[in-house]
């Protein structure tokens, strides 16, 4: 059986090539979107609960040329800008990405925006984009919330207010998205897999039907053959898993428990169908019992 492996191996090494890279892409695509939208949950989570509460965040975008760099404001620029945040301080808080990722939905505990909080990020020297992008307004009435898309009008650059209802509906887009994109990417190289494995399998077994059958008249069990055949199939499965989790914890990526989970799952799912296919063409072509 190991002849008929090697001979297997060398006659159809570009196959099994061909087999690894699409097994460990598609690891590759169902792992990059499927572990970002498994790592979001909790901050989805919270959204969906916060989306009913009276919270705006803020965003920020400045000015850009048009080759997409940031322009320079004016010191009367800035000076509007924190004039303009200096308006609404009373309902301005800090701490965006803190409070998203929070157990504790008690709002009493922030503290809002100072004034020297704000001359500091915007009048001296420079406006600090991520001073702006972490900011929200919190239980703004509607006349405010009005007067602050009004005002922000004038200012350089864009300031927009969005709800946690519209926040997560858009990260839910976002995430869910990517996930069917990788998914369908998956699906796609998981059926270009199995038609590589029904090619080898199809020839291995058309070659080498004398030399198989030539075995079980020796008295080599059916079994044995059988096992044979798909664990030499399965490999080349195995190694890309294989080597696919230890590229992705080299390279800073480290994976949690779900991706083990799901990653797992398709490997072996992908290992069953060819085990599927082994059985019936050795059935077919070799078995004569």
């Amino acid at each position: 059986m190991k002849r008929i492996n090697v001979l297997i191996f060398k006659k159809r090494f570009y196959l099994f090539a061909i087999l690894c890279l699409s097994s460990f892409f598609m690891n590759l695509f169902l792992w990059n979107e499927t572990t970002q939208l498994i790592r979001a949950q909790p901050v989805m989570n919270r959204l969906k609960h916060l989306s009913a509460n009276n919270i705006y965040l803020i965003n920020y975008v400045p000015d850009a040329d048009g080759n997409g760099a940031i322009k320079e404001l004016s010191d009367q620029d800035r000076a509007d800008i924190a004039s303009f945040l200096l308006t609404f301080q009373q309902y301005l808080y800090s701490g965006t990405a803190r409070y998203l990722h929070e157990n504790n939905f008690d709002t009493s505990s922030l503290t809002v925006i100072s004034k020297s909080d704000i001359e500091r990020n915007v009048k001296d020297l420079y406006v600090d984009i991520a001073f702006m992008n972490n900011m929200f307004l919190l239980e703004p009435p509607s006349d405010i919330r009005t007067k602050f898309e009004d005002h922000s009008i004038s200012i350089k650059g864009t300031f927009t207010q969005q709800s946690m209802s519209d926040r997560y509906q858009n990260e839910y887009k976002y995430y869910f998205g990517n996930f069917l994109f990788g998914l369908s990417v998956s699906g796609v190289l998981l059926s270009f897999g199995l038609l590589i494995i029904y090619l080898l399998v199809s020839s291995s077994v058309a070659i080498f039907s004398e030399e198989l059958r030539l075995l079980r008249m020796i008295g080599l069990p059916r079994i044995k053959i059988r096992r044979n055949i798909e664990w030499l199939f399965a490999m080349p499965i195995l190694f890309s898993a294989i080597v696919f989790i230890i590229f992705i914890n080299n390279i800073g990526f480290d994976m949690i428990i779900e991706d083990y989970i799901y990653i797992t799952f398709l490997n072996m799912l992908l290992c069953f169908i060819s085990k599927f296919m082994v059985d019936r063409k050795l059935k077919k072509g070799v078995y004569d019992d």
